[in-house]
Order: C-alpha cells, then sequence, then structure tokens
C-alpha cells in the first residue's frame, strides 16, 4: 500500500479538538512538530525549536511518513472523524450472514435424585 494514501487523508482529517501537534516517524527520524501545512504531494511539519542544522521546518513527501504519535493525552472519540472505530468489525459495514444455524440440543433430564443410604 502507498503510506501517501494512508497519510496524506488521515492528516486531512485531523481530528477535531486536537491540537495539531505530535512527532512524525520517517525512516531517517523523528521530528516532533508543533503545526503543518499540507499541499497536494507534500506537508511541512513545522518544529518547536530548530534541529541540529537550524532547521525549523521539514517538508516530506506523505509517502515518506511511517507513522504519526499523538503526544497530546486525548480519549479515542475525536479519532472516530478520522475513520478509527472500536473493532474492525464495527468500522466495516456487516455483511449477511452465510453460516447455517446451528440445531441446539436438547435439555438433559434432571439427574436421579440419590436414594438414602442406610446407617
Amino acid at each position: 500500500m502507498d503510506l501517501a494514501q494512508v497519510w496524506k487523508p488521515f492528516l486531512t482529517k485531523w481530528p477535531t479538538g486536537l491540537e495539531r501537534k505530535g512527532v512524525v516517524v520517517t525512516s531517517e527520524e523523528q521530528i516532533v512538530f508543533v503545526e503543518f501545512l499540507m499541499a497536494e504531494t507534500v506537508v511541512m511539519f513545522e518544529r518547536q525549536a530548530p534541529d541540529s542544522m537550524g532547521g525549523r521546518k521539514v517538508i516530506l513527501p506523505y509517502s515518506e511518513i511511517k507513522s504519526v504519535k499523538i503526544t497530546e493525552p486525548v480519549n479515542n472519540q475525536p479519532f472516530f472523524d478520522t475513520g478509527f472505530a472500536p473493532s474492525l468489525q464495527a468500522a466495516r459495514p456487516s455483511a449477511p450472514s452465510t453460516a447455517r444455524p446451528v440445531a441446539k440440543a436438547p435439555p438433559s433430564p434432571p439427574a436421579a435424585a440419590a436414594a438414602p443410604q442406610k446407617a
């Protein structure tokens, strides 16, 4: 799968109410960002502090993003609008079941009462 098809839609639908900051991971480095701007084929991440070379902004093709870390403590609710769901079944429309119903076994008879023992 082309990673651009994963990250461009996610960044486009960034969770409402969540600050646009975190850590973007590439195969080369982890970039702490405090904001980002998007273009058709690339995204520009802004760093809070410059890197060792003085760079404050990093422009990457979407396909170079391996993962995005969310650094703000937040519950899962804001991510539902970006396509996340509590389970994969909840994320997909349910298909009609093709499984055949299984017959239930008849109930077993009650156990016979034990005969009293003689002393």
